[in-house]
């Protein structure tokens, strides 16, 4: 998730204060309706971003399940 570009896209002016080396320092600024955009926009990425999470999981578990079904004739490798 970009915070900057959620800033930018609710509204919000991004201001770049400083550049040293590789870190920037950045301002944000706006109007109170800009800033209730920015917080949707916040939660929105955020579940966005568990649901994907939460179904990789899913299908993790599901892959997993099936791989222990082809492999249960097999006696596990003993790991050196």
């Amino acid at each position: 998730m970009d915070i900057l570009e959620l800033a930018r896209k609710a509204g919000m002016q991004v201001l770049l204060d400083a550049q040293i080396g590789q870190q920037s320092y950045h301002s944000v600024c706006g109007s109170l309706t800009a800033l209730q955009r920015f917080a949707d926009a916040v939660c929105a990425a955020k579940t966005e971003q568990a649901t994907v999470q939460s179904n990789g999981a899913v299908a993790t578990s599901q892959s997993s399940a099936a791989t222990a079904d082809s492999t249960d004739a097999a006696p596990p490798h003993p790991m050196r």
